[in-house]
């Protein structure tokens, strides 16, 4: 019995010191000891950094807004669905009341260049109804 639980033990360490498993947390210490080195300003050589622009996100005004509803087909109540975010919000930017979020304006801005954008993320379906 006792050649048994040491024939699992054998087991339990090759496992947990499989060669992929320590590349893997070696790989994972390296990276974050560059990171931490980039962060304090030593840049280790052959380190590669890419910087990314953003433009600002354009706050939307209420007819800017309309247009692109209208231009996507949908009712009040079916944007405000797609956008997650109540009827009662669309009918307030639509009458300037209130204002987009950034992030429910970046939204809006990608449905202007990709009107289909929630079809091809799986995100809307249409159905058909009969009448």
């Amino acid at each position: 019995m006792q050649e048994s639980i040491n024939k699992k033990e054998e087991k339990k360490q090759k496992k947990h010191s499989a060669p992929e498993e320590k590349s893997f947390f070696s790989d994972l210490m390296e990276s974050l000891e560059e990171a931490h080195d980039f962060a304090k300003g030593n840049k280790r050589a052959g380190t590669k950094v890419t910087k990314r622009h953003f433009e600002p996100v354009k706050i939307l005004n209420a007819r800017e807004i309309r247009r692109i509803r209208n231009l996507l087909g949908r009712t009040q109540l079916v944007f405000s669905e797609m956008l997650g975010v109540t009827p009662k919000a669309v009918e307030a930017w639509e009458s300037g009341k209130n204002r987009p979020s950034k992030t429910a304006s970046r939204m809006l801005q990608l449905l202007v260049i990709e009107p289909k954008l929630f079809s091809k993320l799986g995100l809307e379906s249409e159905e058909k109804v009969k009448s």
